[in-house]
C-alpha cells in the first residue's frame, strides 16, 4: 500500500439499465498508520422502468497489522427511491463489509472478505456475500482470481468467478483483460448465467492516472458498460 492522498473521479453508463453512475473518492493512506476513505456514488437511470434515483455513502479504513497482514473495513449507507409497480418507494439502509489480506512472499498475495455485513430489507441491493481472491504478479504481469457466494440463500449460494491480468507497458501503461461468469434472472423469472468479458488501459504518472474500460455479456449484447476515470495523487 503506497503511502499517498489520492482522489478519484469515475463515471461509468450502463447501456441494458440505462443507469449511470458518478463516483468520488478521497483517500488518505499518507498522515497515519489507518488508512481512510470517504466515497460517493450517484446512481440514476431506467433500470427496467423503475427510474432509480440513488445515492451511496462510503466510510473505510485499512490497518497494516504486519509487513504481510493488512486489515480493513467499510460502512455504507444507501439511500434514495424507485417506482416497482408504479408505485414510489423510498430507503435509507446500513451495512458494512470487513476485508483482510495476506502476502506470501514478494509474488503472492490472498484475500477474504465478507460484504454487507448487517442484514437490510433491501437484499437484492445488499446481499451477504463471502469473498475470496488471490493475486500473482510475474514482474510487469499480475494475474488475479476472485470468488464471491451470494449466501442470501444459505442452502444454494450464488456463485460469481472473477478472473483477470493486467500488464504494466512501458511502466506507465496498464493493459488489463477480465472475465466474470455470474448470476441473473431473465424477465421470465427464469435464473440462468451470464459471461461477462471486459478490457480496459491506463496512463499512470507521479501525479495521476486515467483509465478507461468496456465490459459486454455474452449472452445479453445490450448488456455492456463503458467506464472512464480520473484519479489524483498528493
Amino acid at each position: 500500500m503506497l503511502s499517498r492522498y489520492s482522489v478519484e473521479l469515475d463515471y461509468s453508463y450502463t447501456k441494458r439499465e440505462d443507469l449511470t453512475r458518478t463516483h468520488l473518492s478521497v483517500v488518505d493512506s499518507k498522515s497515519s498508520p489507518v488508512s481512510a476513505g470517504i466515497g460517493y456514488t450517484y446512481v440514476k437511470g431506467d433500470n427496467d422502468n423503475t427510474n432509480p434515483t440513488m445515492h451511496f455513502l462510503y466510510f473505510g479504513a485499512a490497518y497494516r497489522i504486519s509487513d504481510s497482514i493488512a486489515f480493513g473495513l467499510t460502512s455504507k449507507n444507501f439511500r434514495g427511491e424507485f417506482t416497482p409497480d408504479g408505485q414510489l418507494s423510498k430507503y435509507d439502509i446500513y451495512t458494512g463489509d470487513l476485508g483482510l489480506q495476506i502476502r506470501l512472499g514478494d509474488s503472492l498475495s490472498v484475500g477474504l472478505a465478507y460484504h454487507n455485513l448487517l442484514e437490510t430489507d433491501l437484499p437484492e441491493l445488499t446481499p451477504p456475500t463471502i469473498g475470496a481472491g488471490a493475486a500473482f504478479r510475474w514482474q510487469e504481469l499480475v494475474l488475479a482470481f476472485d470468488l464471491d457466494a451470494d449466501i442470501t440463500n444459505s442452502d444454494k449460494p450464488e456463485m460469481i468467478y472473477k478472473a483477470g491480468a493486467e500488464y504494466f507497458y512501458n511502466r506507465i501503461a496498464p493493459i488489463r483483460i477480465g472475465y466474470t461468469k455470474s448470476p441473473f434472472v431473465r424477465k421470465t423469472g427464469e435464473k440462468a448465467e451470464e459471461d461477462i468479458i471486459s478490457a480496459g488501459m491506463g496512463y499512470l504518472s507521479q501525479t495521476g492516472s486515467l483509465d478507461i474500460a468496456f465490459s459486454r455479456s455474452v449472452q445479453r449484447a445490450r448488456n455492456w458498460t463503458l467506464i472512464g476515470g480520473i484519479k489524483f495523487f498528493l
